[in-house]
């Protein structure tokens, strides 16, 4: 078959507004006989990577070369434990034993003739991607509507699918802000562990909470390009509250039938769980934290008042009020906002007093040393297209550092020691570490500073209204 031979189908993107529920709601659609699509976010960094290919071929680019780059940079699409991410697909079914995988051979011969005689472009490919992953999965891909792609990143989105897909329509998940603020940057530190050398862990310690505030101010403004009647919202407590009107009013959304099948959460038809980096119980439902009120005895007094009057539009517009700190919108209230801004929240003074401890440098040291000696897991920043693309480390510039270049240091079998002047090495690399270590704490004001300066920016969009809030789906019927 060739890639004229199918019917094109609508673009859905499924986008994470505020990092939360985008893969619970894409389980959802599992196995829908008129959506094409690939488990979770495996080809979150297609464009990113096209582009990159492209660059690199230059006018060497052939359809074959591109397939091998894909089958190698996302492996995962092929088999599910190859590059391992957060997403719960390599523990799913009954007994949380089960992966996704498609036969590699397979799906690289429907790639090559379904892109036969075809123009080298973005849009193909991505279509043929998912054309190839349906015949392997025998699914009947004349019954096919939509295709649902979980780019993930609203950034993405903005900067390249829409350019592939000027008509494409957009779901983005949320979640309420006050207990999501202190939540995600505590979870983000456990997404760390499995992707960040430990010492640098302690170094972007202090970029986190500054990281996420600019994520949460700015990810659902890049949607302000796509037409308002293509853009819905899902709460992620909805998912738990009222399934069955969400799932029916997403279905005329994107155009598909509704089916009992999308009150379930499977991926490849398998029981999903989730993932316990998420700091949750694997659960073949919801996460119970989402629709608990418990937050409410969890989170800080100040800071749960700078995020109800950062985000006051916000709670009220996807019906998360009432507000109980900053209960009125008042000038008085907005002028206390803008003084108790300049308080650091809790996650701030946490991180400031592990920079402060001399323990804490002292163990920072030690560790260093554990990595320089191959006694600790040191990662190869330079493939992985996380830390190279994901908003969060790009700009740290994980893969250009001089540690780096270090003879041996990414070789699992070869050691440092084993190199004629391994103290030598070890000693650079422990100097490297602990200079970028101090910085964290020396330049820690600054990220407050920083910190300040994007909520200060937010704050003066929600007073001059230019913040986008599309429509959510899921409450027609109030109840």
């Amino acid at each position: 078959m060739r890639l004229s031979d199918f019917d094109v189908p609508n673009m859905v993107a499924i986008v994470s507004a505020q990092g939360t529920g985008s893969k619970l709601f894409q389980s959802l659609l599992d196995s829908h006989p008129q959506i094409y699509m690939i488990p979770a976010y495996p080809l979150m960094y297609f464009y990113p990577h096209w582009f990159e290919w492209i660059e690199t071929l230059g006018s060497k680019a052939t359809w074959k070369k591109l397939i091998d780059l894909l089958c190698i940079k996302h492996a995962s699409v092929i088999d599910s434990r190859k590059i391992k991410g957060h997403n719960g697909l390599t523990q799913l079914g009954s007994k949380q034993d089960e992966f996704v995988s498609i036969d590699e051979d397979l799906f690289r011969s429907y790639l090559e003739e379904i892109l036969t005689e075809e123009t080298i472009n973005s849009r193909s490919f991505l279509l043929a991607i998912h054309y190839a992953y349906s015949l392997c999965k025998n699914e009947p891909t004349n019954q096919k509507k939509i295709l649902v792609y979980h780019i993930h990143s609203s950034e993405f989105l903005a900067e390249y699918l829409l350019n592939d897909f000027p008509d494409v329509k957009v779901i983005a998940t949320t979640r309420d802000p006050r207990p999501n603020f202190e939540r995600r940057c505590r979870a983000r530190r456990n997404v760390d562990q499995a992707k960040l050398n430990e010492t640098d862990i302690r170094i972007y310690r202090s970029r986190i909470y500054k990281q996420y505030c600019q994520f949460a101010s700015t990810e659902q403004n890049r949607l302000k390009p796509i037409p308002n009647e293509n853009v819905k919202m899902i709460r992620h407590e909805d998912i738990g509250l009222r399934r069955t009107e969400l799932m029916k009013e997403a279905s005329r959304f994107i155009g598909i039938d509704f089916l009992p099948t999308m009150l379930e959460l499977t991926f490849d038809g398998k029981e999903w769980w989730g993932d316990s980096v998420y700091n949750m119980k694997l659960t073949n439902e919801i996460n119970p934290t989402v629709i608990s009120s418990e937050w409410k005895n969890e989170i800080n007094k100040v800071d749960w008042f700078v995020t109800e009057g950062l985000f006051y539009e916000y709670i009220i517009k996807y019906k998360y009020n009432p507000t109980f700190k900053y209960v009125e919108d008042t000038l008085i209230n907005k002028i206390k906002l803008l003084l108790i801004i300049l308080v650091p929240s809790r996650i701030e003074r946490e991180a400031f007093l592990e920079y402060v401890n001399p323990s804490k440098h002292w163990e920072f040291i030690k560790i260093a040393w554990a990595e320089a000696s191959k006694k600790k897991t040191v990662h190869d920043y330079s493939w992985s297209a996380t830390h190279l693309y994901k908003h969060s480390y790009r700009k740290f510039k994980l893969a250009r550092r001089i540690e780096e270049f270090i003879p041996g240091i990414h070789n699992p079998v070869e050691s440092i020691s084993d190199n004629p002047i391994s103290f030598l090495y070890k000693l650079i690399y422990v100097l490297v570490k602990y200079s970028r270590f101090l910085w964290s704490t020396i330049s820690y004001p600054l990220q407050v500073v920083n910190r300040i300066l994007i909520l200060y920016t937010h704050f003066l969009k929600r007073i001059k209204h230019s913040n986008h809030y599309p429509d959510i789906l899921g409450h027609s019927i109030e109840k």
